[in-house]
């Protein structure tokens, strides 16, 4: 029987303030994937993945995407438990002769599945709302809530849970006085535990 949960979590930081010059973004990580956790590791019975990419990094705007997997499958009369726990760390600089605001906004689409591809087999799928922090002061949220499980059983289900119901926004101000004000942290933690009985 094999579960599989996916996590996708969209992170966008907008800088807006009138063009000036030597203002804005600067910086910009993502692939620092320290709190990432998967005790079991990957192998022929299961499997925990992340990664982090950009597909939007410039002066004004970027949008980091983290993915995430973990998922089970074991043959008859065998049990996997597998964990994980998944952290987007971002780091930046912002920039601005005065002062600023960044406007970030947090998606997180995917999906809880369970398939029985054998007989006699239960599964469970679960994740957890995800925890947003940062070290700067921050006007809204970060967090995002908990989507929902798949109850231990037999038989296929799969709950789908995208950006209508996974989304939050915060907005920073600060001034920088024409310095870069470094090391500004986003950090997202989640924790996922699909089971294959």
């Amino acid at each position: 029987m094999k579960r599989t949960l996916a996590w996708l979590m969209v992170a966008t930081v907008m800088l807006a303030a009138p063009a000036v010059r030597a203002q804005g973004l600067s910086g910009a990580n993502d692939t620092n994937f320290t709190g990432f956790t998967c005790p079991n590791g990957s192998d022929a019975n299961g499997a925990c993945a992340r990664s982090a990419a950009f597909t939007t990094n410039n002066a004004t705007t970027f949008t980091s995407r983290y993915a995430w997997n973990v998922n089970a499958d074991v043959g008859i009369a065998a049990t996997r438990d597998s964990s994980s726990n998944a952290q987007h760390n971002i780091t930046f600089t912002a920039t601005a002769p005065g002062g600023y605001r960044l406007d970030i906004s947090t998606s997180r689409v995917g999906a809880l599945g369970r398939s029985a591809d054998a007989s006699g087999c239960d599964g469970a799928a679960d994740t957890s709302g995800v925890t947003g922090s940062s070290n700067i002061a921050v006007s809204g949220s970060l967090s995002l809530g908990d989507p929902g499980a798949i109850g231990n059983g037999g038989g296929n289900a799969n709950t789908a849970y995208g950006p209508g119901g996974q989304t939050s926004s915060a907005t920073i101000f600060r001034s920088s006085n024409g310095g870069g004000l470094a090391s500004r942290q986003c950090r997202q933690k989640g924790s996922s535990r699909p089971l294959s009985r």
